[in-house]
């Protein structure tokens, strides 16, 4: 007679607000700093390493004995909990039987905009708060492009007062960002409030020369003067009935951070470099003392251009070759068509979502011609 099988094991793993487990039997685990920071890691950023995990999570430690104390605090996940959390196939990764919170798409109506982690304290010297930073700010932008596609759904299909609280929300996160303004411009007149769709256009003037000290840029301004000529519309679901056109008033849609920036007065004479670099599609780089906000300033300037991919290297990361590039590619693949199989193969051996790596060796040329391949196919 053929065993029967065992019965599926479902874990429960909140990341987002207050971390915890709940397993099966009803019970509720919260999670320690180090357990929630590893298990974060894999949810947002996928497989990794041992060796790559205990570095990150005891930096100061030799490597032997971090990955002993690695070792040692899954096996007391599994204890704890009566289940494996995190499954070995040569890279960790979550096991089969846990389900995870961050999902985007499931937050992006929620009128409840948790944080990553949230109540985990990290010094601000340890490499592993450094680390823990760039996930939160990896959510908050995960969590804005599925608020920005919800909101382009709703607009697609007249549905333009449940459009406009979700532009406002990304407006909360990114204040500078002319798109998220334009959007909430649109949106307003679109829904028959022309003055609001003026005062949106207001706050943007005066936030913009209030912190940075420049005016909105020509397509801003041109949607404003556009909606002042256009009178008041009547509101109405179908876009045949529109004073004017929505190609008129749409500013491309893109995906955006959440990530709350900070009041950038006196950068003035930056963020105009900046803008003179991004014109000339010439390289910027920012130098300075740490802690003086070169990341928020670059993060910002990037997320007011409309497109971002925003990635930034961890001091814990210098002992592994590629990682920065990983991590970029993460965030790319899913906005990249598929390349040719051997490029993709080739890829595999930073993201191993992307399929079968090679037994052979790297080879560093072949390596960057497939990167080119997937950048540009």
């Amino acid at each position: 007679m053929k065993p029967a099988a065992p019965a599926a094991v479902s874990i429960s793993l909140y990341v987002l607000g207050k971390p915890r487990l709940v397993v099966a039997d009803g019970r509720v685990l919260p999670l320690e700093r180090r357990d929630a920071a590893l298990l974060a890691v894999l949810v947002l950023e996928g497989p990794q390493s041992r060796a790559a995990l205990a570095q990150l999570l005891w930096p100061d430690v030799e490597l032997a004995k971090a990955l002993t104390s690695l070792r040692q605090r899954l096996y007391r996940l599994r204890r704890d909990t009566g289940h494996p959390l995190v499954a070995d196939e040569g890279l960790l990764r979550l096991a089969d039987g846990v389900q995870h919170d961050a999902h985007p798409e499931a937050w992006a109506s929620s009128p409840m905009d948790f944080d990553l982690l949230a109540g985990q304290q990290y010094s601000e010297a340890d490499t592993l708060a450094e680390r823990v930073q760039a996930l939160r700010e990896r959510w908050q932008q995960r969590r804005a492009e599925a608020i920005a596609q919800e909101a382009d759904r709703r607009e697609a299909q007249g549905d333009h007062d449940g459009a406009l609280p979700l532009a406002e929300r990304l407006l909360v996160g990114q204040p500078l960002s002319e798109h998220t303004h334009r959007r909430c411009m649109r949106l307003h007149y679109l829904r028959g409030d022309r003055a609001q769709a003026l005062a949106a256009y207001a706050r943007c003037r005066d936030r913009l020369q209030r912190e940075l000290g420049v005016l909105p840029d020509a397509q801003t301004q041109s949607l404003a003067r556009l909606i002042e000529a256009s009178g008041s519309p009547s509101p109405a679901p179908g876009p045949a009935n529109r004073s004017f056109t929505r190609a008129e008033l749409r500013c491309p849609t893109t995906a955006v951070a959440l990530a709350r920036p900070p009041r950038l007065v006196g950068r003035q004479q930056a963020w105009a470099a900046l803008q003179q670099a991004w014109r000339e599609g010439a390289p910027a780089v920012l130098r300075g003392e740490a802690g003086i906000g070169k990341t928020r300033l670059a993060t910002e300037f990037a997320q007011a251009q409309g497109v971002a991919w925003v990635v930034k290297a961890s001091v814990a990361e210098k002992s592994a070759p590629y990682a920065l590039l990983a991590r970029l590619l993460r965030q790319l693949r899913p906005h990249l068509p598929v390349p040719p199989n051997w490029a993709t193969q080739e890829l595999a051996r930073l993201v191993p979502e992307w399929g079968q790596a090679p037994a052979q060796a790297v080879e560093p040329l072949r390596l960057r011609q497939a990167l080119a391949e997937a950048l540009v196919s």
